[in-house]
């Protein structure tokens, strides 16, 4: 009995070289499932941002269309959207002869708005800034 006991052990593994495989393997293992996880996490908040950009640059045009027919300088405007679900903020300024617009003559500034998108969107409350300038010759 004892011989085939031999045996068998010698043909085997033992307990301990069987534990410090599986700890070889996990020690391996461990980063590559971490690097593939953060990979998932990172291409979902960058197909939020893409969609909330998207959003953004959707209702800047609307405004931007609109603003042919408003002739007020000045406007602000919210509106709340369901997907993804969030509120946008328009805002549109007469730019002023400061900075880099110091060279441009009066009639090209008196035409020239900068429109601002500002968006809050999902539980997370991600914020996100479009800007844009708009010409409107008939001012």
């Amino acid at each position: 009995m004892n011989e085939k006991f031999k045996l068998f052990y010698k043909s085997g593994f033992m307990l301990t070289e069987v534990l410090i495989t599986l700890v070889i393997v996990s020690m391996l293992t461990t980063p590559m499932f971490l690097f593939i996880r953060n990979a998932l996490f990172s291409s979902a908040r960058y197909r939020d941002q893409k969609d909330m950009l998207l959003v953004m640059k959707n209702f800047t045009i609307e405004k931007a269309y609109k603003a042919g027919q408003d002739k007020k300088q000045r406007k602000v405007e919210e509106k709340k959207i369901k997907n993804p679900e969030g509120i946008l903020k328009y805002t549109r300024n007469q730019v002023k002869r400061v900075g880099a617009f110091k060279n441009f003559s009066k009639e090209q500034i008196k035409n020239l708005c900068i429109q601002t998108v500002e968006g809050t969107f999902g539980l997370e409350k991600q914020k996100g800034r479009l800007v844009s300038f708009l010409y409107k010759p008939e001012l």
